[in-house]
């Protein structure tokens, strides 16, 4: 795999998860609308020290989300280790939460972003790519 190509994936996973993201604002459905509302009047608000950890757990998760994708496309020896890192740091932020209610579609495109996350990280220990981290080629 070509440098470019692992670039275009990169992207490409940044791009889905955004639009995942972004979709059930740009498109919204009525359906999951009211389920969203329903949600929100029956779950009970985050506040006090869950609040905080949850604000600074996910601050933490995404700079180095973003320092490993630029990190990433530059091929920096440190930017795997990090990115893997963000991706743990990320998952501890669900538990606080709550109930997330999503498009089927919004889902799909999720979902296909966080495989394609996982294909990175795959790659980027697992195969020829892992030589652009560890070496200048």
């Amino acid at each position: 795999m070509s440098k470019n190509q692992y670039r275009t994936l990169i992207v490409l996973s940044l791009a889905i998860g955004l639009l995942s993201g972004v979709y059930d604002y740009i498109w919204p459905d009525p359906i999951t609308d009211q389920v969203f509302d329903y949600v929100v009047e029956i779950e009970p608000e985050i506040e006090g020290t869950k609040l905080v950890a949850a604000g600074v757990l996910a601050v933490v998760a995404i700079i180095m989300v973003l320092v490993s994708l630029i990190g990433l496309l530059l091929f920096k020896s440190w930017a795997r280790h990090v990115y893997a890192a963000g991706f743990v740091t990320t998952f501890a932020v669900y538990p606080f939460m709550g109930i997330m209610v999503y498009s089927g579609f919004s889902q799909v495109l999720y979902d296909i972003s966080m495989l394609l996350s996982g294909v990175l990280l795959a790659l980027m220990y697992y195969s020829p790519v892992a030589l652009y981290y560890e070496q200048k080629i």
